[in-house]
């Protein structure tokens, strides 16, 4: 058995050492690593690492998320799905990820927020899918 190498990337969320080989370090567009798939996953959320959240996230201030669940149940609107919190999403109805107003605000499954996007898809392209 050959012997463990030597760490050479530092996680960007909890600062643990650990070894990445070159070609995947390569791989990363940011420059950060991370030591497991979820603390990639932590990183990009709202109030993780600044460098890597998507840029629809903005400046991480407008949890729109948060605003949306306050008052509403962790359930779709549509189907009423409510057996995995993980899979319930917030969907902007006017498409404007600026409008936070909870009127703009619409709790949907995965699958329902998919079908509400992909309707808005010409034919052609949802066949490439």
């Amino acid at each position: 058995m050959e012997p463990k190498p030597e760490p050479n990337v530092i996680c960007a969320l909890c600062r643990q050492e650990f070894y990445m080989n070159e070609s995947k370090k390569k791989n990363s567009k940011s420059g950060f690593y991370f030591c497991c798939r979820a603390h990639k996953d932590e990183a990009q959320r709202i109030g993780g690492v600044k460098e890597i959240m998507p840029s629809h996230y903005g400046n991480g201030l407008s949890h729109y998320r948060e605003i949306a669940l306050r008052d509403r149940p962790k359930e779709c609107e549509r189907c009423q799905y409510n057996a995995n919190p993980s899979a319930i999403v917030v969907h902007h109805k006017d498409r404007n990820r600026q409008n936070n107003s909870l009127d703009n605000l619409e709790v949907l499954c995965a699958n329902c927020h998919a079908i509400e996007h992909w309707a808005e898809q010409p034919t052609t392209e949802r066949s490439l899918a």
